[in-house]
């Protein structure tokens, strides 16, 4: 009985996701036998001193593996050792943001390091957590690593200030300030029953600015929606 350190079984992971070109390289070390090896999926192959005793199996998927040596002369003798062919593993980004505090929060996984890429600046990210502040506005999020096919994760995260309405109450007038990137909105007056009572499309906001004329409504408390690109707004304003 030959020793189990005779054998030396080496695995090359596969560099990619579906790449198939892992490897597993077998070598004996007692030379004054002649060896049959099985590996899984393969063709058997002979070792002896004419190919020194090794062979690598290339072009190989991912996936688990038997590799078996046989001794040429040895009827009931055989060897098997069982490994594991791996891939990386898929890019996965999980994002959680704070409204209030516009904080940004990412969990990564799939690789040892990540190029994380907010509004063009990057940095090299290698722990699994991220965190940043966002800006008000558009803005772009993307990781990747090193390996494109892990795949790129993408968001798009537009975040607005606040917007500001006075007087309330109001006899008739009303003025709405907006954050400045917003250039239009659609407006829609609804009373206490839910009843839509006045509605303006593509009101212009002139430098963040739109002025509303309310004096036609009854006196009352109105809920006021204004909608637009990627940005929707609600709040309740008195009519004297």
């Amino acid at each position: 009985m030959l020793p189990q350190n005779n054998y030396k079984v080496e695995v090359t992971s596969a560099s990619c996701i579906g790449s198939n070109n892992g490897k597993i390289q077998v070598t004996v070390a007692d030379v004054k036998y002649v060896y049959t090896v099985s590996v899984t999926g393969q063709t058997p192959f002979t070792l002896n001193p004419i190919n020194s005793s090794t062979k690598t199996f290339d072009n190989l998927a991912n996936g688990s593996y038997s590799v078996c040596f046989k001794i040429e002369g040895k009827l009931n003798y055989e060897q098997c050792f069982d490994v594991v062919i791996n891939q990386p593993a898929a890019l996965k980004t999980t994002s959680k943001l704070n409204s209030k505090t516009k904080n940004l929060d990412l969990t990564l996984e799939g690789a040892s390091s990540y190029q994380v890429t907010i509004n063009g600046r990057t940095q090299t990210v290698i722990e699994n957590k991220f965190s940043t502040q966002l800006l008000p506005g558009v803005n772009n999020v993307e990781v990747k690593t090193n390996l494109n096919c892990q795949g790129i994760y993408f968001e798009k995260i537009i975040l607005y200030d606040d917007l500001t309405y006075y007087p309330n109450p109001t006899s008739g007038g009303l003025t709405i300030i907006l954050p400045e990137a917003i250039k239009n909105i659609n407006v829609y007056v609804r009373n206490t029953a839910g009843m839509l009572v006045l509605q303006k499309q593509s009101v212009p906001a002139l430098n963040g600015v739109v002025n509303l004329d309310l004096s036609g409504l009854s006196e009352g408390t109105y809920q006021i929606t204004t909608l637009g690109s990627a940005y929707e707004e609600t709040f309740k304003i008195i009519k004297k």
